[in-house]
């Protein structure tokens, strides 16, 4: 469920932004998973947020945080979008990767700019074979 606040007064002056997500469970109705809007978060990055909090609610473990060190990095275009793909000194995590649409730009930025030897810390959410980073941060930047 969309969340929105609008701005000016009804008339051509006003825009509508979209504030947040909300999903409630129609079956218990009080498990409900709101994410509100951050700067640099895209549309479909709010909507994937707040999927997994509502995932959690069911005890479902979709992500987790690692910190390890950069051993490999590597980049490939698919569809005309660039994956950052990191390779990582995590014998269980050891083959990571993002796209623009993952991360906000801020983050995507510092993973675009890492490189062999730096330490990075990050969240992660499995999807089909591969983990996706979903949230990065790059303590050398």
């Amino acid at each position: 469920m969309p969340i929105y606040w609008r701005e000016g007064t009804g008339g051509k002056d006003e825009t509508i932004y979209l504030a947040g997500f909300a999903i409630i469970d129609a079956e218990e109705t009080n498990k409900i998973a709101i994410k509100m809007h951050e700067e640099g978060m895209t549309s479909e990055q709010l909507v994937r947020a707040t999927r997994l909090n509502f995932l959690k609610l069911f005890g479902t473990i979709t992500e987790i945080e690692i910190t390890a060190k950069v051993l490999g990095k590597y980049e490939y275009v698919e569809d005309g979008t660039t994956h950052i793909v990191l390779r990582l000194d995590n014998t269980t995590y050891q083959w990571v990767e993002a796209t623009p649409k993952d991360l906000p730009a801020l983050q995507w930025n510092k993973l675009m700019v890492t490189k062999n030897g730096d330490t990075v810390t990050m969240r992660l959410e499995k999807r089909g074979e591969k983990w996706i980073i979903i949230a990065f941060e790059n303590m050398g930047i």
